[in-house]
């Protein structure tokens, strides 16, 4: 399976498409199962919590379904300097998983994010319109 990742961030009154910088950003990876195993393990089990709680999964194979969640905080680990402003703000993003033989859309899942400094409260665009 493929991953194609759109990210986009809001600057002033307009969405800007974060571009792809060494695999980060609006990336599309060719192996979306290898991906998920390096970040959470071949068997999902270093899957964070607010995910477990959801019971949607983080390894492949996934099962067909629905799954959802709505208002999780995740912790993200603490950039410094220019980068730290640089991630502080609201952001849009869609992933899809797409069968590399096929071409198929498998899933699509679909998130807003506001990303704040941990020692603030939320005061982004999204927070006040997502709490």
């Amino acid at each position: 399976m493929k991953l194609d990742l759109t990210i986009e961030r809001y600057v002033g009154f307009f969405w800007v498409t974060v571009p792809c910088i060494s695999d980060v950003g609006s990336c599309t990876y060719d192996d979306a199962c290898a991906l998920l195993s390096g970040a959470f393990g071949a068997d999902g089990t270093q899957c964070p919590q607010q995910l477990v709680d959801n019971n949607v999964p983080c390894a492949c194979p996934f099962q067909a379904g629905s799954y959802s969640m709505t208002n999780a905080v995740f912790s993200i680990p603490e950039l410094s300097g220019l980068w730290s402003w640089l991630a502080e703000g609201d952001y849009r993003a869609t992933a899809k998983l797409i069968d590399s033989q096929s071409g198929q859309e498998l899933a699509c899942q679909h998130m807003e994010v506001t990303v704040v400094d941990g020692h603030e409260r939320c005061s982004g665009f999204l927070c006040s319109i997502f709490g």
